[in-house]
């Protein structure tokens, strides 16, 4: 089966299990997180559009944050700000209060073991809100939290298109 479709069918497989589950609770570090306050989402939806940060010429005299915000489609910018769960994968890269406190979350894990490239519109800059969560690469997770859409920019590059303030991962 070809990786994308392999992916899609996971995606879709853990959002049914995850509507499935709509009323049940989940414990988080403080109290319990309700699976019917998010949203689910997954990568086949957010991944569903192209950024070329390469194609000088389509980017013109726009910055790359400019031109990147302008290839975000509506559908997908009515989810700047709502709670949502996401199926990601996580590669950790702030380690602080004894786990990890900054990651990123992965539509694959091809890009940390295969050297893959990721599309920018598949990898979320996700910060956990309170304390840490347990470094789990490999492993296919739950994301809950605040989903914020728009380029995420570091030291004057676009490095993703979303980031999240993640209030629990799951796995």
């Amino acid at each position: 089966m070809h990786p994308r479709w392999r992916r899609i069918l996971l995606t879709t497989l853990w959002i049914a299990l995850l509507s499935a589950a709509g009323v049940r609770a989940m414990e988080a570090a403080e109290g319990k997180i309700s699976l019917k306050d998010y949203v689910p989402v997954g990568f086949n939806f957010l991944g569903k559009f192209e950024i070329d940060l390469n194609d000088l010429e389509a980017i013109g005299s726009m910055t790359e944050e400019e031109y990147a915000a302008a290839k975000i489609p509506d559908d997908i910018k009515e989810l700047d700000g709502k709670k949502v769960c996401i199926p990601a994968y996580m590669l950790p890269v702030v380690f602080a209060d004894g786990g990890v406190t900054e990651f990123l979350g992965m539509a694959s894990t091809t890009s940390c073991c295969y050297g893959v490239e990721p599309k920018l519109t598949e990898i979320i800059a996700v910060r956990m809100t309170k304390g840490s969560t347990q470094s789990l690469m490999d492993s296919p997770l739950f994301l809950f939290g605040t989903l914020r859409v728009g380029p995420v920019v570091d030291d004057g590059f676009v490095t993703a298109i979303y980031s999240m303030e993640c209030d629990k991962v799951s796995w």
